[in-house]
């Protein structure tokens, strides 16, 4: 019945402008014959009104145009509310921008499958950061603040078990990485002298192809890192 209606709409229109404008052409051929501008004029009108009886929009019968939704209700999803649970949206907030530890492998496999598409390194970072105890010491949520201060937007921090921290540096080779962890121990030495970093470095592709890798050298490096009294910094092993 909708269809009905529509076509019955758009011939009655068709039939109307084809009228109008035979009426304009009738006129228009008088006007020739009896050398009248009036009715020259007249036929000009005519094919004006033809027109614009074509191009005049008709909706089916009973139906109005649809109405733009207000503003109001456009929702636009945000990073949290896209890629988050529930549990590490308050891990977020929290921890003053570290994500949960749940979130770590995940971001590191869809850094990986990006740089793949794009041909561009990535470093995942492994590291603990020990402030000095007693009331001159950094506190926990000083040191998240630092270091999520310290790293570019387009990387991601997270809060592993146990102390430590993770960190995806996006279109960063090893040397950017150590470079970037340096600033977080320099940053972090400016507030707390006494505070110590270890941190372990793996950069795909010179260390690994995927995730599972990554973080397993990352991790390793991380260890042997831990080896020593003093701040430290190692990198992942080329196979």
């Amino acid at each position: 019945m909708e269809s009905s209606g529509t076509a019955a709409g758009l011939d009655g229109r068709s039939i109307g402008g084809f009228l109008t404008g035979m009426a304009g052409l009738g006129i228009g051929v008088a006007g020739l014959l009896v050398e009248g501008s009036f009715l020259a004029l007249a036929a000009g009108l005519t094919a004006i009104l033809c027109a614009a009886v074509m191009l005049t929009p008709r909706h089916p019968p009973g139906r109005t145009a649809p109405a733009e939704p207000p503003d109001s209700a456009v929702q636009l999803p945000t990073r949290a509310a896209a890629s988050l649970s529930e549990e590490e949206k308050d891990a977020f907030h929290a921890n003053r921008g570290l994500l949960g530890p749940d979130y770590f492998p995940i971001a590191v496999r869809s850094r990986i499958n990006s740089a793949r598409r794009f041909l561009k390194p990535v470093s995942v970072v492994e590291m603990r950061i020990v402030p000095a105890g007693g009331p001159n010491g950094l506190d926990g949520e000083t040191v998240n603040r630092t270091v999520v201060s310290v790293i570019r937007e387009c990387d991601t921090a997270c809060l592993l078990g146990s102390g430590r921290l993770g960190l995806v540096l996006e279109d960063t080779p090893e040397n950017g990485a150590v470079w970037a962890v340096e600033r977080i121990r320099r940053t972090l030495a400016q507030l707390d002298s006494d505070c110590h970093v270890w941190a372990g470095i793996s950069c795909y592709p010179a260390h690994a192809m995927n995730a599972e890798e990554l973080l397993a050298s990352a991790r390793d490096a991380y260890s042997r890192a831990q080896d020593w009294s003093q701040d430290r910094i190692e990198v992942a092993v080329s196979d």
